[in-house]
């Protein structure tokens, strides 16, 4: 059986983890400038990710995400490993997020059989299953927000630490990130003149009738819609890369200074999960795709 950090131990990992290069700060700031990041060059430095050059050999998109996927997956592996039994069942719950895109048009057909998942196994999509009925993105992220808030709901670190951990701040931020991602989506949906779904502040409305405990960041929510919607106008050609930036900062300044491993362990899930996609817009193979 893999050996399971200490509580300090498992903190200082997720820290080290979260500066190793390359950095989604700095990847971000590459996006935005529309500059192409030098691998090589990144991955040299004291504390790297050698493993990523790989991404150098590959020629085309699909072999960047066939790569990508695999580097993080086995990462996450590491990880997952250290982890005692209450962070491990969070660490579950939380992997769905990295399939959403890939997951929802198998379901918008309803055949759950189609998806095509790079995180989770067919049985782990079971929990879904409703969604297959429902069609819609919302059924998606509520039963994803309904298996973290039971994760949470039992206490986190129960029978691990002596007093269980808040995790108020990471439970903000995961709501923050699925308001963003099911923001993006509804805009896309009117772009598109497909009949959407519930609007981005009514979404906000029914998520938080089952979360009162973060029902006073209301105004947090709201922000992103605005900010989306604006930029989404504005800047449609980067909207992915500004709301990557814009969400990951407000969770950064919420989570990273934290004494809990909840909430370093929710950040370092965030950051991998942005990387997936900031990391293939960076590389000089994704020109066919800007």
């Amino acid at each position: 059986m893999p050996y399971k950090l200490s509580r300090w131990a498992l903190k200082t990992v997720l820290v080290t983890y979260l500066s190793k290069n390359p950095r989604l700060e700095e990847l971000l700031d590459l996006a935005l400038e529309e500059r192409f990041a030098d691998l090589p060059q990144i991955v040299s430095r004291y504390n790297s990710r050698t493993e990523y050059l790989r991404l150098s050999t590959a020629k085309t998109v699909d072999e960047v995400d066939t790569i990508l996927t695999s580097l993080t997956w086995e990462e996450l592996e590491q990880i997952y490993d250290l982890l005692p039994s209450p962070y491990a069942r969070y660490f579950k719950a939380f992997l769905p997020l990295y399939d959403f895109e890939k997951m929802y048009p198998a379901f918008s057909r309803g055949d759950l059989s189609e998806a095509k998942t790079s995180f989770l196994r067919q049985e782990d999509l079971v929990v879904f299953e409703r969604c297959v009925r429902e069609r819609t993105f919302t059924c998606l992220i509520k039963t994803f927000l309904g298996n973290i808030r039971k994760c949470l709901g039992v206490g986190i670190s129960k029978g691990y630490t002596i007093t269980v951990e808040d995790y108020s701040d990471s439970l903000k931020c995961l709501i923050l990130t699925v308001t963003a991602s099911y923001t993006k989506y509804f805009l896309n949906m009117v772009k598109l003149g497909i009949k959407e779904e519930e609007h981005p502040g009514e979404f906000i409305e029914n998520v938080l009738r089952d979360f009162k405990s973060v029902s006073g960041y209301k105004h947090e929510f709201e922000n992103v819609v605005d900010y989306l919607s604006s930029i989404s106008k504005s800047e449609p050609y980067r909207v992915a890369i500004l709301e990557a930036r814009y969400v990951y900062s407000k969770c950064k300044d919420y989570l990273l200074y934290s004494p809990q491993v909840i909430d370093l362990l929710t950040l370092y899930l965030l950051n991998r999960y942005f990387e997936l996609h900031i990391l293939r817009y960076t590389l000089p193979q994704s020109w066919v795709v800007r």
